[in-house]
């Protein structure tokens, strides 16, 4: 599973997602965090530089002062940008084949915009990728009703991710996208504790309860998952409460996917 988010140019009236301009790519490998990825684009056709890239993007439909400010604040570099082309191929090769892409509200913004720039320049998504919006298919499901902070990256992260100690520069493409990978891992577990029995049932009959025991260290008896009390509970969720393991969370995304708590989509078109 893959977190990733875009930062993009400010479009002027009339310019669909898909025509979107995006300035930086970044990802995140939620199973192997240190697996990371970043780049900045070049989103035209010509070679950008300090002295034009603000008038070509402006030609290529951006509007002038509020990309300017977002230009400023992600610090972008016109100079190191890679063409669209190029960027795009290098994050179809972090991103592989058969992965599940996950950004915040993703269907409405960053799915569009790649699949609008992957389209113009002739490339596709790769085989069997998957996506998941976490704004919609998670974060508003596992807490619902949220008013205070809403359901903003930023906000959920410092409210669920208290235990995280790095400081985030909120609104560049990869830190956003660490954000959201360690948003996912907290929603991983939520959802596992809030759909206790459907869990054990995946575990029990496609994952393996033996092999879940010792990865976990724990002894949960066969056919725990059709007799669900208090004191089950209770050690589940010790286990994923007070456990910050990669090996629990990875295994609490695995149950959400593989038992249909989350259900990733395919792309239309």
């Amino acid at each position: 599973m893959i977190a990733y988010d875009l930062e993009t140019a400010i479009m002027q009236r009339g310019y669909k997602r898909e025509q979107g301009l995006i300035l930086e790519i970044g990802a995140c490998d939620i199973f192997h965090p240190e697996r990371q990825f970043r780049c900045f684009v070049n989103p035209c056709p010509t070679k950008l530089t300090a002295e034009n890239y603000m008038e070509e993007l402006i030609s290529a439909g951006a509007r002038r002062y509020p990309t300017a400010t977002h230009c400023n604040n992600i610090r972008y570099d016109p100079e190191m940008a890679l063409p669209l082309s190029l960027a795009l191929a290098e994050f179809l090769n972090f991103v592989g084949t058969d992965a599940v892409l996950v950004a915040h509200n993703g269907r409405s913004f960053d799915d569009k915009i790649v699949s609008g720039a992957l389209s113009r320049e002739g490339l596709e998504w790769g085989k069997g990728t998957n996506f998941l919006d976490s704004y919609h298919d998670v974060c508003k499901k596992v807490w619902p009703g949220r008013r205070t902070g809403g359901y903003k990256l930023g906000n959920l992260y410092k409210k669920f991710c208290v235990h995280d100690n790095q400081s985030m520069k909120w609104h560049t493409a990869l830190d956003d996208s660490i954000a959201l990978s360690r948003i996912i891992n907290t929603a991983a577990k939520e959802t596992v504790l809030n759909n206790m029995e459907a869990s054990g049932h995946y575990v029990e009959k496609e994952y393996g309860l033996d092999k879940m025991n010792r990865e976990l260290g724990v002894r949960l008896p066969k056919g725990f998952s059709d007799t669900i009390g208090k004191e089950t509970r209770a050690v589940v969720e010790n286990i994923l409460r007070k456990r910050t393991t990669h090996t629990v969370t990875d295994l609490c995304i695995k149950i959400c996917l593989g038992a249909g708590l989350w259900l990733p989509r395919k792309l239309r078109g």
